[in-house]
This record gives C-alpha cells, sequence and structure tokens, in this order.
C-alpha cells in the first residue's frame, strides 16, 4: 500500500540528504511493524528510512510513525515520494551516525560533523570539529557571574543578566539518522538569583554538517 507526499522547497537552497521527520497516522490493521516501510523518490529509488512508533491501535497495529529519511530537492522545486508500508522492509543502506554518552560529555559523530556536548555548565559545546578536521569558530555570549560565558542569556526589566546554566544533559532520541540531545537548565544571575528555568534540544543528522537548536523557556 501507498502514501504520496510531496516536499516543496520554497528557500530557494538545494537540499541534498536533507533531513526530514514527519509523523503519519495508519488506520487499524494497516500496518504491524514499524520497519515494514519504505521511501521512494520519484525515480522509484528507495531512500534510506527508519519508522519509531509513537502510538498503537487497541490491536496492536501501529496508529502513529514517526518516518525520518533524507531527501535531494532542487531550489523551489516540489519533489513527490511515495510511502510503502504494509510487510516489506526498508533495504536502503543507512548512513552512519554514533553517540556516546559520557559522565560530563555528550559525543556525536555525523560523519561530517563531530560534536562534544557538555552535561553542566555554562555552555554547550564543548568542542566542534568538521569531517575534514577543520574547527569552526564558536561565538559566545558574554554572560555574567554563575555560567559565565554561556552561549545564551536573558536580561529582566531592570537589565540584570541572568546566565544559562546547565543542570541536566540527556540523549533523548538516537538512530542512524537523527540524535536529538535533551538539556535542562535555569537562568541565573551573579548573586545566584534564578530567574526561571529553560529547555533546549539539539538535534544533529547523519552526514550534515549542521545542528538545530530548539529553545523553550521553562516559567517554573
Amino acid at each position: 500500500r501507498e502514501i504520496q507526499a510531496r516536499i516543496h522547497e520554497a528557500a530557494g537552497v538545494r537540499r541534498t540528504r536533507y533531513p526530514v521527520t514527519s509523523g503519519i497516522p495508519f488506520p487499524a490493521g494497516a500496518l504491524r511493524s514499524h520497519d515494514a516501510v519504505r521511501v521512494l523518490d520519484a525515480d522509484r529509488r528507495e531512500l534510506p528510512t527508519i519508522g519509531t512508533t509513537l502510538a498503537t491501535w487497541p490491536d496492536g497495529s501501529i496508529k502513529g510513525l514517526l518516518l525520518d529519511t533524507q531527501v535531494d530537492v532542487e531550489p523551489m522545486a516540489i519533489a513527490s515520494f511515495t510511502i510503502e508500508y504494509g510487510d516489506r522492509r526498508s533495504e536502503a543502506a543507512l548512513p552512519h551516525l554514533s553517540v556516546e554518552t559520557h559522565a560530563d560529555a555528550i559525543e556525536i559523530d555525523t560523519g561530517a560533523l563531530r560534536l562534544a556536548l557538555n552535561r553542566s555548565g555554562g555552555t554547550l559545546f564543548r568542542s566542534v570539529t568538521t569531517g575534514d578536521g577543520t574547527q569552526p569558530n564558536l561565538v559566545t555570549s558574554e554572560g555574567s557571574g554563575s555560567g559565565s560565558g554561556s552561549e545564551f542569556s536573558a536580561l529582566d526589566a531592570e537589565g540584570t543578566r541572568y546566565a544559562a546554566v546547565i543542570e541536566r544533559a540527556e540523549v533523548e532520541e538516537a538512530n542512524p539518522l537523527r540524535a536529538v540531545v535533551l538539556f535542562t537548565g535555569g537562568y541565573e544571575a551573579a548573586d545566584g538569583r534564578r530567574l526561571f528555568g529553560w529547555q533546549v534540544r539539539l538535534y544533529a543528522f547523519a552526514g550534515q554538517r549542521f545542528v538545530k537548536l530548539y529553545h523553550t523557556f521553562i516559567h517554573d
């Protein structure tokens, strides 16, 4: 069985093996296994695909599937894809993405980017190295007090600066195409006063030299 899908590249940028993540609903009884899904491009070439079960029906079949794949799309183009599901498993080769968790750091290797992420302190990034061994410049804010030099900070109405301090970091998701690290922390002033909490989710993708960061304020 098939689902037809389209991706519109609206920013005028050529996308090569670009990561795409989407939730897909299924009727009861239609899909029994999270890996019995394939994504094909317009030429019927199979793309690297990973499925993760989000919810199931009472009969155990999959109700919601989170689908990861990587696609090629030309600038401003609308590319067509076919999602096959049922019994046939994906045979496309998967790229390499590794995640290692240590007491003080989380290390991610996308094949094109190597990240060392702090699990405490004031900065998310301990080091960043590209696949050819070069080290990009990391620009951080000029925080003050606890967590000085953190990558982001907050100001209250009186102009007091509160630097971001990491309280916890853990790997929330990891598969051969995508890894997600959840950072949890708080904004603290030089005298130790706390403004409020925050969360940052960092997304890394196989074969890519960029990451995505999603920041959430926690009014606790």
